[in-house]
């Protein structure tokens, strides 16, 4: 298949979740990015669940993988605080 792919929130929590259909397809892809939104929806959810660590730990792994630790910094305290304007 090929090509680039920009991924959102559900394509994440999916790819989170195991989902065989979503890794399928992006071991095909060429480039993934993931926007800084979909980011700080995943922390969001992550601190408002009911598993606060697993997810955090899932977020993590995302992190040494794939996002730019300055990114971070701008991200963590929007996602904590569920406004963007508190950032």
């Amino acid at each position: 298949m090929g090509g680039k792919f920009l991924l959102d929130t559900s394509v994440l929590v999916a790819l989170f979740a195991d989902d065989a259909s979503v890794k399928e397809k992006l071991v095909q892809a060429d480039e993934v990015f993931i926007p800084v939104i979909a980011v700080g929806e995943l922390y969001y959810g992550a601190l408002k669940s009911q598993r606060v660590q697993e997810n955090l730990a899932m977020m993590d792994k995302l992190e040494v993988d794939h996002i730019s630790p300055y990114l971070l910094t701008e991200v963590r305290p929007w996602s904590s605080s569920g406004n963007i304007c508190s950032a």
